[in-house]
């Protein structure tokens, strides 16, 4: 029987990632996420965080450490990856983090040397309208679209 790894988590970036080399060429961007669980406690129910941390390997990593930031909303999908070490005190420690496949968020839509798109409002979230894409005669407001 084949055994299965895969893992979906979807949150917001806790820090800015952290691109290592390692090797001759090798690269790295290490960075976490917090995705929230519903718990009922009493009569109410609350949000728990579950933090995560995250690698993304190879060219892909630079992207990312050049446009991910902390508070992004992201989606990662990859594998889970056990790790265990001494620390200097000679006791053993153990983490479980994610190998990222892909990542999908508003992070992506940053150019290239991390700053934001056009009509982009970063205060509020907005995207706003892409440059060219203002409705004119020609193209109707999304309101006037019928679904």
């Amino acid at each position: 029987m084949a055994s299965v790894n895969t893992v979906v988590v979807s949150g917001r970036a806790t820090r800015d990632p952290e691109l290592k080399t390692f090797g001759e060429d090798g690269k790295v961007a290490n960075f976490g996420i917090a995705s929230d669980r519903t718990v009922k406690q009493g009569d109410e129910y609350v949000q728990v965080p579950n933090f995560f941390d995250v690698a993304v390997f190879g060219g892909y990593g630079v992207l990312v450490d050049k446009k991910l930031r902390k508070g992004d909303l992201i989606t990662v999908q990859g594998e889970l990856r056990y790790e265990t070490w001494e620390n200097e005190a000679g006791d053993k420690r153990s983490k479980v983090s994610i190998i990222a496949k892909t990542l999908e968020g508003e992070f992506a839509f940053r150019k290239a040397d991390g700053s934001d798109t056009p009509g982009r409002d970063a205060a509020n979230g907005d995207q706003g309208p892409l440059p060219g894409t203002e409705p004119t005669a020609a193209t109707p407001a999304t309101d006037d679209i019928p679904f």
